[in-house]
């Protein structure tokens, strides 16, 4: 679990974002199937626990790989101040959903909750954030034509990370909520409909 954590995590950042999903599936499934805990070392062909390392590591790595890797959740200063928001949601088979993730003790959280349709994707994003440098996984066949945010059309770079689309934009949040919605080219209606 302490390496496909970490590969998993690796795999989301490179182009690889349905390996980094695979991975995961797996080790859920691996938990799921034996007796639904985590240990550090499992012997590669039988899949027992080998006992050798801290079990708190192997978990860490997975959470981290969901939380920053899928997620795509990161602090970049401290307090969700600074904010990269990268989520790979897009790889996975679900179409709509909620996360939350944050700081227990200073009580700072971020709850993300998106869809995805035929015409696009939106993420609703609150957080303590006051910058957040948003990096938007766009699935696999799909083009993006326009990205509103907070409801406003706003200009976008499209970046490519190995093959993988994202949509780029920094943006402010005003009062800690912000709404990022893409649409997909062909899929604008004449009376720019879109997924609210």
């Amino acid at each position: 679990p302490f390496t496909a954590g970490e590969l998993a995590k690796g795999a989301f950042e490179n182009g690889c974002e349905a390996y980094g999903w695979d991975i995961l599936s797996r080790l859920s499934k691996m938990i799921l199937e034996d007796d639904g805990k985590i240990f550090f070392l499992y012997h590669p062909t039988t899949r027992e626990p080998q006992g050798r390392g801290p079990s708190g590591w192997g978990a860490a790595a997975i959470l981290s790989a969901v939380d920053q890797g899928l997620a795509g959740i990161q602090d970049e200063e401290k307090l969700y101040r600074k904010l990269r928001f990268a989520p790979r949601w897009a790889v996975t088979p679900f179409k709509e959903g909620r996360y939350l993730t944050g700081y227990e003790l200073s009580k700072k959280m971020v709850d993300v909750r998106y869809v995805f349709t035929e015409k696009g994707f939106r993420y609703n994003l609150r957080s303590p954030a006051e910058e957040v440098t948003a990096h938007l996984l766009v699935p696999a066949g799909k083009t993006p034509a326009k990205l509103l945010v907070d409801g406003r059309e706003t200009a976008f770079s499209l970046g490519d990370v190995f093959g993988s689309k994202y949509v780029d934009v920094k943006v402010r949040p005003a009062g800690g909520v912000v709404d990022f919605e893409v649409l997909y080219e062909g899929n604008r209606s004449a009376d720019g409909t879109t997924l609210r």
